[in-house]
């Protein structure tokens, strides 16, 4: 059964943003903000334990030097209103517990006792759960464990030396979502990206567990009041050079936040590498991303509204837009080829022509004009399984359909002229 709309709810977490007392407040200091959690299909859903907290950790102990390892103690008994299975019980040493309310059935007692995990003090009965045996800690509704806002402006602070957004979240937040919620090789989509914090912390917590988490964020390129936000207008216009939006803010975030985390992880390999000779612990974290803005097709494509018929004739006969280059013609070819945007893009010349690779030849994009045969030859060498051309790339349609044939004749099946 599919869940729609409410049934995908998920629960409710309480976040403690504030740091600190708001002591101007009318009536109430709000400390506090909601997040929502959902699901696309609560049926599919699997949530990840977190790690054991410290003040956990220190509850396990091994006073009787048992050969499995720190445990800690649980008591069996029902208390108050906790309900539970009334029986009485025998141990294997003979001794007799009396009928009573136990939080464990029968079968799992009698199995507690043969493992040797129960220890009796009086009429109290505990079990031990070893900490080989900890599954992980279960996420709660109430965080207050995962920094703050005034974090947060610190973060940003850090990166840029002055304060060019407010209302920015904490790395550890959104990581806390991540360990929950994702898994090593995930995809995170942001679509209110903002200062860009969900890119900080996936590049972080991949940093910290080898991840290879990935990120789509999405943002508006909103502009910046001069007025209201002089200290971001005058850092994006002065030092960055570009057009002051909230956009520039969150790509800029991505470049810093990507080195510092790598010159960290540098550090530490350094420092481990002191007392570790023989290890090699070189960062290998990947900082890349590209930016991509939507628009409209690259590609001419004949306007039958326009009341310029003629001069749409003659511009429909250039197969890309003026004022594009080869690169955006050639990510929208990807688009349409549902290709990954991230695949690494090689750069070949062929015959003084620029022809682009992706995934070692696998597709072959040449966005040149007139192109000789030679040339295609050349290409055809490579055995790409497709190959793309500009439909004005041949001199004539002969050309054309001896490049088609000098293609296939070296196995190249899927060609295509756009």
């Amino acid at each position: 059964m599919t869940y729609s709309g409410g049934g995908n709810f998920v629960g409710n977490v309480i976040w403690a943003r504030k740091r600190g007392k708001d002591n101007s407040a009318k009536f109430l200091s709000r400390n506090h903000e909601y997040l929502l959690l959902f699901a696309k299909d609560i049926n599919l859903l699997r949530f990840n334990r977190l790690e054991m907290p410290d003040q956990t950790r220190f509850a396990y102990k091994n006073p009787d030097n048992d050969l499995r390892g720190d445990y800690r103690t649980l008591g069996l008994w029902a208390r108050g209103s906790q309900g539970g299975s009334r029986y009485s019980f025998t141990t294997k040493t003979g001794l007799f517990l009396s009928a009573r309310e136990w939080l464990v059935g029968e079968e799992t007692m009698f199995e507690l006792d043969q493992q040797d995990k129960l220890i009796i003090n009086g009429d109290k009965v505990y079990r031990k759960m070893f900490l080989t045996e900890y599954k992980g800690d279960i996420p709660e509704t109430i965080w207050d464990d995962a920094s703050n806002a005034a974090n947060a402006a610190d973060e940003i602070k850090s990166l840029f030396n002055y304060q060019v957004f407010d209302t920015a979240k904490p790395t550890p937040y959104i990581s806390k979502l991540l360990k929950i919620a994702t898994l090593k090789d995930s995809i995170i989509l942001d679509f209110f990206s903002g200062s860009a914090t969900t890119a900080h912390a996936v590049m972080k917590l991949n940093a910290e567990d080898g991840g290879n988490r990935k990120y789509i964020l999405v943002q508006l390129p909103a502009p910046i009041d001069p007025k209201k936000d002089t200290v971001a207008y005058d850092f994006i216009k002065n030092e960055l050079k570009a057009e002051p939006t909230i956009a520039e803010i969150g790509k800029e975030r991505i470049r810093r936040a990507g080195e510092k985390i790598k010159a960290e992880m540098t550090e530490k390999d350094s420092q481990q590498l002191s007392l570790l000779e023989d290890k090699s612990l070189k960062a290998n974290l990947d900082i890349g991303f590209k930016v991509f803005k939507l628009d409209e097709t690259n590609f001419t494509q004949w306007d039958e509204e326009t009341t310029d018929p003629a001069g749409a004739l003659l511009r429909s006969v250039q197969s890309i837009k003026p004022n594009r280059t080869s690169e955006d013609a050639l990510y929208e070819i990807l688009l349409k080829y549902g290709i990954d945007l991230t695949l690494p893009v090689t750069e070949l010349e062929i015959d003084s022509r620029k022809v682009f690779s992706l995934a070692a030849n696998y597709l072959l994009v040449c966005l040149e004009k007139n192109l000789s045969l030679s040339t295609i030859e050349e290409i055809a060498k490579l055995k790409p399984q497709r190959v793309v051309f500009y439909d004005d790339a041949f001199k004539d349609d002969v050309v054309k359909l001896n490049a088609e044939q000098t293609l296939r004749k070296f196995g190249v099946e899927d060609v295509r002229v756009i």
